[in-house]
């Protein structure tokens, strides 16, 4: 797996804002749940990072990732 600290920065905020200034690009996201709001937002979070994390079994590695970091800054 991509080590998160070995990220470009520049293109990981890239990758973000351009995935956040489409979102209302996406067909019926008027009526999306706050749970798939979420899990879009982080979706495009783990994108960003590594395309390691694309598609579902990469957002299920991205999720991982993010529980593994939330345990450890609690």
């Amino acid at each position: 797996m991509k080590s998160i600290e070995s990220v470009d920065m520049g293109e990981a905020i890239e990758l973000l804002k351009d995935f956040v200034n489409t979102y209302d690009e996406q067909q019926g996201w008027e009526k999306y749940t706050p749970e798939t709001y979420i899990n879009d937002i982080l979706y495009g979070l783990g994108i960003s990072i590594s395309d390691e994390f694309k598609f579902a079994g990469g957002f299920d590695k991205f999720k991982e990732v993010l529980r593994d970091h939330l345990r450890a800054a609690a």
